[in-house]
């Protein structure tokens, strides 16, 4: 909260702010979301998709974005695939944590995301090298992501 308050100038420029989760349980991020939304709606707000999510509502209405988070098999499942399908169909901004491989990359690209993220591949430049090398660098969601532009800030 402190690090929004010192940013809050900067409102209009953020993408958006991922709520806290719990990773792997839907239904209790989106009780951890219920809590922190009041605190947060002067921003835009990311809810995190978890597994399990394809049974419960999201609030659309309430969010600018939804990402993608939830455990490895969750992410590579048609439910996450759906979620993303669903997010981009009524305008919503998309991003997807934990890209580190060119395969992953490949899937959310082709599926429409706007951003993601990686640890390893913010960490360990051979891993973007592979990712770059399978000539994906010339994509939006690269350039995005990894070309130069101005830099994204994570928050936990």
């Amino acid at each position: 909260m402190r690090l929004l308050d010192r940013n809050k100038d900067g409102r209009g420029q953020c993408l958006f702010v991922a709520v806290p989760d719990i990773v792997g349980s839907a239904r209790r991020t989106q009780e951890v979301f219920d809590h922190w939304y009041g605190q947060l709606s002067l921003w835009p707000i990311a809810l995190v998709a978890q597994d399990g999510i394809e049974d419960l509502p999201i609030p659309w209405e309430l969010i600018a974005a939804i990402f993608i988070g939830g455990s490895t098999d969750w992410k590579e499942s048609q439910s996450a695939t759906d979620v993303v399908k669903a997010a981009k169909a009524i305008g919503k901004h998309v991003h997807v944590g934990r890209v580190n491989t060119p395969r992953r990359f490949q899937k959310f690209a082709a599926l429409g995301a706007d951003t993601c993220d990686g640890s390893g591949a913010s960490r360990f430049d051979w891993m973007l090298d592979r990712i770059a090398a399978k000539r994906y660098d010339d994509h939006p969601l690269f350039e995005a992501n990894c070309g130069g532009g101005d830099t994204v800030h994570e928050v936990a």
